[in-house]
């Protein structure tokens, strides 16, 4: 890293630690008052919106408690709403169903395959922000314990960053709405830091040009023997890079020895010449590798290729748990396994508070909280989650 990349990646870390542990400690106050909090973040939420369409349909202004909500806003499904996303999408119309402005949908599928856009909001990143600084926070630990250096920390982020215009018919406006995946969302909210905190160059993030993803995540990830972390959405996923990584070993090996990129490689000529031009030759971290990849040891692949790797980040409980057993077989003992945020499109709904705590607590700020009994016929769908929600998302 350049010395201002290094100013600004200790920055980065040590001040979103410190906030993480003041994150911390607030969310563990409000949970000894969960209820009267929720009720209170609800009530926030009419008042704010009673003026927009929705808020008026549904007679806001006249809600001023839990009950009175129940009474006046029926449950709700993505039905309700697809009319005022399709208004705001291709026209850009505000104030439809909140009074923030929407500049981002989430995409999602959900249980039907349908795809359905999820209106995001400056606003509703905020628990998301809280989560890196719970991570950074776990991640400056982690570093700490392992007894390696933790000014500074680098890693291999396995996160959605490519996002497109939401509507076909408002492509042209550079102002329209954009959507992809909600951890698109996530990583452009700090988009200007992704270039100092993983060794990607800023142009593999948000490029249509580069199709295949696995192979530059893999490629520059294994160049850079100093990575702390790997994060990412889910567990499988990066037990997949590793996959990719074993199975593709000696063409990596051979790019990084000679500073190209393998013409099997799925990307456009134009951004292949620009990454080119800035990667050089490494023979010495090419030989590192062929070693590492050619000798057997007691010492697990992950801990050999990144010896001062420390924290991994991700989803790994419930249907995930094969996935982190087979990643811990990749690290060594002393890196520290955390199981990262659960979140729907829909809206943030829990997280751990520490690493190898596989508890999560529910997020009070990412939205109000019903819970409603389970119809008969939905307890024989095993492996279904479900979230009935009433009001705007």
């Amino acid at each position: 890293m350049s010395i201002f990349q290094t100013a600004v990646n200790a920055c980065a870390i040590h001040f979103c630690s410190f906030l993480g542990t003041c994150f911390r400690r607030r969310y563990i106050a409000i949970s000894r008052h969960a209820a009267a909090y929720s009720e209170k973040r609800l009530l926030k939420l009419i008042r704010d919106n009673r003026n927009t369409e929705y808020g008026k349909k549904y007679g806001f202004e006249n809600i001023h408690s839990i009950e009175d909500y129940q009474k006046n806003v029926p449950l709700s499904d993505y039905n309700d709403y697809r009319d005022y996303i399709k208004r705001t999408v291709d026209h850009n119309e505000q104030g439809l169903i909140t009074h923030h402005k929407i500049n981002y949908c989430a995409t999602t599928s959900g249980t039907s395959k349908e795809l359905k856009l999820i209106p995001q909001t400056t606003s509703a990143y905020f628990p998301y922000f809280k989560f890196i600084c719970f991570s950074a926070n776990q991640l400056v630990k982690a570093m700490r314990d392992r007894g390696v250096p933790s000014a500074t920390a680098k890693g291999l982020l396995l996160i959605e960053v490519h996002y497109k215009p939401a509507s076909e018919e408002a492509a042209e406006d550079k102002n329209s709405v954009k959507a992809g995946m909600i951890s698109s969302y996530g990583a452009n909210g700090i988009g200007f830091l992704l270039p100092t905190i993983t060794p990607f160059p800023k142009e593999v993030f948000n490029n249509d040009e580069i199709r295949d993803m696995k192979y530059i995540k893999a490629r520059y990830a294994l160049q850079d023997p100093d990575l702390k972390y790997i994060g990412g959405s889910f567990m499988s996923t990066l037990t997949d890079i590793m996959s990719y990584i074993e199975g593709h070993k000696d063409m990596l090996v051979r790019d990084i020895e000679t500073g190209k990129i393998d013409s099997s490689v799925d990307m456009t000529d134009g951004i292949r010449a620009r990454l080119e031009e800035k990667l050089r030759p490494d023979p010495k971290r090419a030989a590192e590798l062929k070693q590492i990849f050619g000798t057997q040891s007691d010492t697990p692949l992950v801990s050999r290729i990144w010896p001062k790797m420390s924290y991994v980040a991700s989803i790994g409980t419930g249907d995930f748990t094969p996935f982190t057993r087979r990643m811990r077989g990749y690290c060594d003992d002393k890196v520290q396994f955390s199981y990262g945020l659960y979140a729907a499109s829909e809206a943030p709904i829990s997280s751990v508070l520490r690493a190898e705590d596989p508890r999560y607590f529910i997020l009070p700020d990412g939205g109000f909280y019903e819970f409603l009994p389970i119809p008969e016929e939905c307890e024989t769908m095993p492996g279904s989650t479900s979230i009935l929600y009433s009001g705007p998302p």
